[in-house]
């Protein structure tokens, strides 16, 4: 039985009206296709790499906006295991573009914790922006550049999203790992702690 013929075991009553489908829509309108499905639509962002990464950037908004000359993503010269850059040239901030046209009173975050798993703390766009101004200062205030590297014992919690985001906007590399990872030593091949 080939997969076309087979009847699907759940439709969304939203079929057809997904992120994902107005998307394609907007491929079919502006390179004048007609895409019919979200496979066809991958297929096609496979065989036209540039237009579909370009079209895609353009379409979340992302800042800053592409020179109007853009009509490469990345040197396609280079085999994609040597990791050829996107958007050469182009520096933008994780931290901008996560915060950019959100609702301040919408939830941004829930946090749940171990003993209290039902009443989570509810965090508002406006309340993790705010959040992610106070922990910047204070890195910054601590000399944190761009560049940096930040390293956390941290749960994985609202605070730990918070100081990701708060290192992203000063260009900053973040790491962390959570403490119930444990404290013991590994050793290494030779047997030394």
């Amino acid at each position: 039985m080939s997969s076309t013929s087979q009847t699907p075991l759940w439709v969304s009553p939203n079929a057809g009206n997904h992120p994902i489908d107005k998307y394609r829509q907007r491929v079919n309108k502006i390179f004048g296709l007609d895409l019919q499905n979200s496979y066809q639509l991958q297929q096609w962002s496979v065989k036209h790499p540039h237009d579909f990464w370009i079209d895609l950037y353009k379409y979340i908004g992302i800042v800053p906006e592409l020179p109007p000359d853009t009509i490469r993503a990345y040197d396609d010269t280079l085999p994609l295991n040597s990791i050829p850059p996107f958007f050469k040239g182009i520096e933008l901030n994780y931290t901008e573009n996560i915060l950019r046209w959100k609702n301040p009173e919408a939830v941004a975050l829930i946090g749940l914790r171990e003993s209290d798993p039902l009443n989570g703390e509810f965090v508002t766009w406006s309340q993790l922006n705010e959040r992610i101004r106070v922990v910047r200062s204070a890195l910054l205030q601590h000399g944190i550049k761009q560049g940096d590297r930040i390293g956390a014992i941290v749960s994985t919690s609202i605070w730990s999203v918070v100081l990701l985001l708060a290192s992203a906007s000063i260009g900053a590399i973040f790491s962390s790992i959570s403490p119930d990872m444990g404290i013991e030593v590994s050793e290494d091949y030779s047997g030394r702690r």
